[in-house]
C-alpha cells in the first residue's frame, strides 16, 4: 500500500517537475558533505544536462546584463527585504510562508534531516557545473552593478535556485494538495536572485533544470524513498498534508 503510494506521489512529482521546465525553458555558503547521499556517484556530467552559459560580450549576455540594472532601478524596499531573507535561508523551511509556523526544524526534526541531506546532494549536482563552466558573477562583469550582497561560487548554474526548486519539486510530491503554492514560492525563492543582482537569468534557468533531473535521480535512490516516507508521515501527524 505504501508502495502504491509512494510510486503515486512521485509520478506527481515527476509531471509537476516537466511543467516546471517547460514554463520556463531553459553556491552554497554553507559547507556539505564531500560526498553524495542520494545521487549516483560522481562525477556529475552537467555539461551533457545543461547548454553552456552566454559567453561573454555576448549579445545575450549583453541583454541579462540590462535586466538586471533595470531590476536594480526599480527593486523596492520590501523587494529588497525579501531577497535578503531569501539570501541568508537555504533551507525548506523557507515554505513556512506556505505551511505556517509550525513548519520549522524543531517541530519537524525528520523533515528537516531529510531536507538537509537533499541540501548536500544538491550542492555538489550545482557545483559540477560551476566548476564546469566556471562563470563569474554579473558584478565581475559588470562593476557599475550593486548587488545586494555577494556571491563567493561560481555563477551558473545558480545554488539557490537549484536547492529551492529540488525542494520544491520534492515538498509537492510529498503534500500534492499545495503543489501550485510550493512551486510558486520556489519560483519566487529563484527570482530572488535577480532582485538580489548576484545572478544573470540564465543561471536562474540552468538551476531550474538541474534541479528537475536531480529530482528524478534521487527519487530512484531506495534510502531517498524509505526517508522521504518518514518525513511525509511527519507532516501528516503535523497536520501540514493530508492523510493517509
Amino acid at each position: 500500500m505504501m508502495r502504491q503510494q509512494l510510486s503515486r506521489l512521485f509520478k506527481a512529482a515527476l509531471v509537476a517537475a516537466s511543467l516546471v521546465v517547460s514554463v520556463a525553458p531553459l553556491g552554497f555558503g554553507t559547507a556539505q558533505a564531500r560526498e553524495p547521499i542520494f545521487l549516483p556517484e560522481q562525477p556529475f556530467d552537467l555539461q551533457n544536462i545543461l547548454p553552456p552559459p552566454p559567453a561573454e560580450t555576448s549579445p545575450q549576455e549583453a541583454d541579462e546584463l540590462a535586466e538586471l540594472h533595470r531590476i536594480e532601478e526599480s527593486r523596492t524596499a520590501e523587494a529588497e527585504e525579501r531577497a535578503k531573507s531569501d539570501d541568508a535561508e537555504e533551507e525548506v523551511f523557507i515554505y513556512r510562508t506556505i505551511f505556517g509556523k509550525d513548519f520549522s526544524a524543531e517541530r519537524l526534526p525528520a523533515v528537516a534531516s531529510f531536507f538537509s541531506r537533499i541540501k548536500n546532494d544538491a550542492s555538489l549536482f550545482a557545483k559540477a557545473g560551476k566548476v564546469a563552466w566556471h562563470r563569474r558573477r554579473p558584478v565581475a562583469v559588470d562593476p557599475t552593478l550593486h548587488p545586494i550582497g555577494r556571491g563567493t561560487s561560481e555563477s551558473y548554474p545558480s545554488g539557490h535556485a537549484t536547492l529551492g526548486w529540488l525542494d520544491g519539486i520534492i515538498l509537492a510530491a510529498m503534500v500534492p494538495e499545495k503543489r501550485e503554492e510550493i512551486l510558486t514560492r520556489a519560483a519566487d525563492y529563484a527570482h530572488n536572485r535577480l532582485i538580489c543582482g548576484v545572478h544573470f537569468r540564465s543561471d536562474i534557468e540552468a538551476g531550474q533544470v538541474a534541479a528537475t533531473v536531480a529530482s528524478r535521480l534521487l527519487m530512484q535512490n531506495v534510502q531517498f524513498q524509505t526517508e522521504f516516507l518518514a518525513a511525509r508521515s511527519e507532516l501528516v501527524r503535523a497536520h501540514l498534508a493530508s492523510g493517509p
